[in-house]
């Protein structure tokens, strides 16, 4: 008899599937966002301006040149003020009293220089000619 051939199936390779290992998740980079706190509201007054009081200038009283003659002396011919001299003092003292800013009696009598009994333009032109004189 020939010989029976046995026939003896080999065992495929199985293919067991082994189990992937669950894929590994990196976390994606965050922005770290360190937030700063807000500034508050904080009331600061502005520095006020110091006031340094200036000193008050003293007035030096100088006695201003009498418009009326002492008793003693009679002032010259259109010397209003009675400083010794006729000169344009004299000449705007005898317009101020033409114009009515002037009123002192004593200046008032003595700017009558030529002595009508009136002050106008003819007591200025006679102080003028007297200073023009010389």
């Amino acid at each position: 008899p020939e010989p029976s051939a046995t026939f003896t199936p080999t065992p495929e390779p199985s293919a067991t599937p082994t189990p992937e290992p669950p894929p590994t998740l990196t976390p994606e980079p965050t922005a770290t966002s360190t937030a700063s706190p807000e500034p508050s509201a904080t009331y600061t007054p502005e520095p006020s301006p110091t006031i340094t009081p200036s000193p008050v200038p003293t007035e030096t009283l100088v006695p201003a040149p009498s418009a009326t003659p002492t008793p003693s002396e009679e002032p010259a011919e259109g010397d209003l003020n009675g400083d010794g001299g006729v000169n344009i003092l004299d000449l705007q003292l005898c317009i101020n009293v033409f114009l009515g800013t002037e009123t002192d009696p004593g200046l008032v009598a003595n700017a009558d220089v030529n002595s009508d009994g009136k002050i106008n333009v003819l007591d200025v032109q006679k102080i003028a000619n007297i200073i023009l004189s010389g």
